[in-house]
């Protein structure tokens, strides 16, 4: 049953009403939680580190390949651009034009080369703001995480606690009830036994339903004398009645 039935080695079964006690179920992670902080912390510190994926990787170069493509393409339609409007102007046989489009080139490049060199810095600098944010994301979402779980925990062992204290009442009540019901039967089993042992139950004895019978003017056995009775005769029903009062008297001490 219980602490108290185990104790005391009885395992009957008791009619008082029991309690079950119910199991909390554990935290549950999101299953994308794990994913999604090892990929964002990998990716982060790697940004710190300047490594990112091939297709970002040109963000942090200066002169990147993909620069020098742009740059030449860009001198080449300045070239042309130079080259058709001296031919508009009759100058085309002219060594203006290959000094016009040198100086024409050379100021693009520069402008080009600087613009790329400031953009790749405002890149590093932007990718490592990202970086560290995502670091410290990663972070934060950890604590959460752990506070979330941490949280679910103490909850959850209060809860146990609340049910350890209510079956351990309940067990107490129930082992009280049982007692009571125990000694409730060994009084009515002293007092039964007593009024048996106070009337007898052998006729011809001196006890006292002997003697209640000579008190309402019969006795226990009637005894006949030719073909006449002797003694007055008992009002069995009137005895009854009498002696049922005296059981419940006796019964109600």
């Amino acid at each position: 049953m219980g602490f108290f039935q185990d104790l005391l080695g009885t395992k009957k079964k008791s009619s008082y009403p029991s309690l079950a006690k119910i199991e909390i179920p554990p935290f549950t992670d999101d299953p994308y939680v794990g994913k999604s902080q090892d990929y964002l912390w990998n990716f982060g510190t790697n940004m710190l580190d300047g490594k990112l994926p091939d297709t970002y990787q040109p963000l942090t170069e200066f002169g990147s390949q993909q620069f020098e493509d742009m740059l030449g393409l860009t001198n080449r339609d300045i070239a042309k651009s130079v080259t058709d409007s001296a031919v508009r102007t009759g100058m085309g046989r002219s060594g203006v034009i290959g000094s016009n489009i040198a100086k024409a080139t050379a100021d693009a490049s520069v402008k080009a080369r600087y613009g790329d060199y400031t953009n790749t810095l405002t890149n590093l600098k932007s990718l490592l703001g990202v970086g560290l944010d995502t670091v410290s994301g990663v972070r934060t979402a950890g604590l959460q995480n752990q506070d979330q779980k941490n949280t679910y925990e103490l909850r959850k062992a209060g809860l146990n606690i609340d049910q350890n204290s209510n079956l351990y009442a309940a067990d107490q009540n129930t082992f009280a009830y049982d007692q009571t019901q125990e000694s409730q039967s060994a009084s009515l089993n002293d007092v039964l036994g007593g009024v048996g042992d106070l009337f007898g139950d052998s006729e011809g004895q001196d006890n006292l339903l002997g003697q209640l019978m000579s008190m309402f003017g019969g006795s226990q056995s009637s005894t006949k004398q030719g073909s006449a009775e002797t003694g007055k005769k008992t009002d069995w029903l009137q005895t009854g009645m009498d002696v049922s009062k005296l059981v419940a008297m006796f019964a109600a001490v």
